[in-house]
This record gives C-alpha cells, sequence and structure tokens, in this order.
C-alpha cells in the first residue's frame, strides 16, 4: 500500500508537501529523509485542529521510539 493512500493525501500533494526534504535539506546538517519521517509520523498519529495538544506527546513518544529502533 502505498503510503499516500494510508494517510488519505495524495501523491501529488504527498509530492510537494516532500519536495524541499531533498539532498538532507541542503543546509545546517538536518537531515531530510528524518525530518520528512517527523511529518509523516505526524500525519498518521495526530488528532490534528480537532484534537490539538491530545495526541503530541503519543506523537513524540513515536518519533522517539522510531528513532531509537533505527539505532540513532
Amino acid at each position: 500500500m502505498c503510503i499516500c493512500e494510508e494517510l488519505g493525501v495524495s501523491e501529488t500533494e504527498m509530492y510537494k508537501i516532500a519536495e524541499g526534504f531533498g539532498l538532507g535539506m541542503g543546509m545546517m546538517d538536518t537531515c531530510g529523509a528524518l525530518t520528512g519521517l517527523f511529518m509523516l509520523i505526524g500525519l498518521k498519529n495526530s488528532g490534528g485542529t480537532e484534537q490539538v495538544g491530545k495526541t503530541k506527546a503519543s506523537t513524540y513518544k513515536r518519533r522517539k521510539s522510531t528513532l531509537q529502533s533505527s539505532g540513532d
């Protein structure tokens, strides 16, 4: 399954969202792949504007868990 389908975002919209993250974002030792991954975790886990603040802790927990499992 394409991540776009799973998140309910069109491929065109996902491309637009992710376009600026290539090549490590080209600045300040910031990894574009990890930054993009954090955005995907938020898209999948966040309750959005309907649940402001209610899902932030669990989103951060998922982010941390993902980083730890990748060895970083």
